[in-house]
């Protein structure tokens, strides 16, 4: 894996908005780690509602779907355990 750190930064303090600095993270992500698909969530409200949702995809299989209600699914189990998580694709479900 390697990132020029340098550039990185300078390209994500240049973006002034979520949108766009969750499309550096994802491609910077995706082409970090060969053959991976990378997709970016943030939390936020639907309505009365809090959920992920995602903002910005990169590699080839993405998930361009709706929002995922914030206390379920993969990222869930992340924010709960407030540490890394590898998760293997055969581990989860497709909305995962």
């Amino acid at each position: 894996m390697k990132i020029e750190l340098t550039a990185f930064s300078a390209e994500l303090l240049a973006a002034q908005e979520l949108i766009p600095r969750a499309r550096i993270i994802a491609r910077a992500a995706a082409e970090a780690f060969a053959g991976c698909s990378v997709n970016v969530y943030t939390a936020g409200g639907q309505g009365d509602e809090q959920v992920w949702i995602p903002r910005a995809w990169a590699g080839e299989q993405t998930v361009r779907g709706t929002a995922v209600p914030i206390n379920e699914g993969a990222l869930a189990k992340v924010v709960a355990g407030q540490e890394a998580m590898l998760f293997a694709g055969r581990e989860l479900s497709r909305e995962d």
